[in-house]
């Protein structure tokens, strides 16, 4: 039971108007809802997968384009050092038969060569090996090499001049292979001096 707040009479529930005085009557106010209670949404977590970088390799060569030199030390030296070799040691065992038969000065000549080509061939092998370690004495070695080369050859020729007189001409040794591989020696010291010149800092080691 409520009562009017006008006249005092007693009002029975879910009435709008007093019965004694018409006056409405004022709602008692309805019950509030109960906030319901929402469960935690769950997020996911987001797992970042690692990014994979490529290493970043050091370019050893340092940007130069260096296909004479991969053809050298994979291929031309090993080979100069193959023909170096097999010229030595028919050389030296030419000079030592000679030697033992005929004891000129000539067989003794070609002993004395004979070793100095095949000393040719291992300083050629040594040569490839420092050039692929890229040590600063590749280079150097190479050109030496070459120069040996050919200081050989022009000796070769006064030595076979001079043991060789009466019989041996000039003509005789300079044929145009002989000719021709003075030129190439020439040429390849010249070349080979400016391409690893122009390379120096990728040869440290």
């Amino acid at each position: 039971m409520k009562f009017c707040a006008n006249c005092g009479a007693m009002i029975e529930e879910n009435v709008k108007f007093c019965p004694s005085c018409g006056s409405p009557v004022a709602q008692s106010a309805q019950p509030t809802e109960q906030p319901v209670n929402q469960q935690p949404v769950y997020q996911q977590p987001v797992y970042q997968q690692p990014v994979y970088q490529q290493p970043v390799v050091e370019d050893k060569y340092k940007g130069f384009p260096m296909k004479w030199y991969k053809f050298l030390v994979y291929f031309g030296l090993w080979l100069s050092a193959f023909f170096n070799g097999v010229s030595g040691i028919t050389t030296l065992v030419t000079g030592i038969h000679q030697l033992t038969h005929y004891g000129t000065a000539i067989s003794v000549y070609n002993v004395i060569l004979g070793i100095l080509i095949i000393g040719i061939a291992v300083l050629v092998i040594v040569t490839a090996v420092k050039l692929l370690q890229l040590s600063a004495s590749g280079p150097k070695l190479l050109l030496f090499v070459y120069g040996v080369n050919l200081a050989v050859m022009i000796i070769n020729i006064i030595v076979t001049l001079i043991i060789g007189q009466g019989f041996v001409t000039i003509g005789d040794l300079l044929s145009p292979s002989t000719i021709t591989s003075i030129i190439v020696s020439i040429i390849m010291i010249a070349v080979n001096y400016t391409y690893f010149k122009k390379r120096e800092s990728v040869f440290m080691n």
